[in-house]
């Protein structure tokens, strides 16, 4: 899915509303259980992160 820039979206764009629904459509790139296993090793590294403030 393209969605294209738009001047309101600019400054930050970690986090954007955008102006219409987007389809999903297709399928999962990885099992229940691998995303499982990936989700839990990403908490594990995060959870001992200090934030930074930038």
């Amino acid at each position: 899915m393209t969605v294209r820039v738009r001047d309101d979206y600019g400054g930050c764009r970690s986090w954007l509303e955008l102006q219409r629904e987007l389809p999903f459509e297709g399928t999962p790139v990885l099992s229940d259980e691998e995303f499982e296993r990936a989700a839990g090793e990403i908490e594990g590294i995060a959870s001992g992160a200090v934030p930074v403030l930038a």
